[in-house]
C-alpha cells in the first residue's frame, strides 16, 4: 500500500512540476535562432543553417532532427452528415486573447531601416515613445532590419483559458 502510495505522489509531483515550469519562446532573425524551450524537459529548435531547413527536438536522453518537409497526399475522409458542435466566433476571439494575455514579454527589440531617410527620420520619436523597460524599438540608416522576441509562459497558465472554453 505504501509503495501505491509513494508512486501515486512522485508521478503527481512530476505532473505538478510540468504546470509550473517555465516555457520560452525565443525568436532573432539576426542570428536566425528560432526556439521554443521547456526548462528541463525538451527544447524544440529551428534549424535554417542547412538546406533544407530542419526540426532539432533536444531530450535529456536524445537528440532528433526532422528535416524532410515534403507534401504528403492527402486523403479525403468521409465525412458524417449531420450536426456538427461549433464554437462560435466569440468564444474562440476570446480564448486566443486569453492565451496572448498569459504570456509574459521578457524582452522585446526591433531594429528597422526603410530605405528612406526621411520616414526613418519621422519613426524616430514615434519609436522613441514606444520603447519601455522590456521593449527597444530603434531606427538605423544602415540598411539593416532585425526582430528579436522573448516570451515566457507556463502550462498552467495555458490551461486556464482552454479550460475556460471547454466548459463553455
Amino acid at each position: 500500500m505504501i509503495w501505491v502510495i509513494l508512486v501515486l505522489s512522485i508521478l503527481l509531483g512530476v505532473v505538478i512540476w510540468l504546470l509550473f515550469t517555465p516555457i520560452t519562446l525565443f525568436i532573432d532573425t539576426l542570428e536566425s535562432i528560432y526556439y521554443i524551450k521547456v526548462k528541463g524537459v525538451c527544447k524544440i529548435s529551428l534549424n535554417t543553417a542547412q538546406e533544407p531547413i530542419s526540426i532539432d527536438i533536444n531530450l535529456p536522453i536524445r537528440k532528433f532532427t526532422i528535416s524532410s518537409f515534403e507534401r504528403r497526399k492527402k486523403y479525403k475522409k468521409e465525412t458524417q452528415k449531420g450536426k456538427k458542435a461549433r464554437k462560435s466566433f466569440k468564444a474562440i476571439y476570446q480564448f486566443v486573447n486569453d492565451l496572448i494575455k498569459s504570456f509574459e514579454l521578457v524582452k522585446m527589440s526591433l531594429n528597422v531601416d526603410t530605405t528612406d531617410f526621411a520616414r526613418n527620420a519621422q519613426l524616430v520619436p514615434v519609436f522613441h515613445f514606444l520603447s519601455g523597460k522590456n521593449r527597444s524599438f530603434s531606427i538605423n540608416f544602415d540598411g539593416h532590419t532585425y526582430f528579436q522576441l522573448i516570451l515566457k509562459n507556463r502550462l498552467i497558465r495555458i490551461l486556464r483559458p482552454a479550460i475556460a472554453v471547454a466548459m463553455k
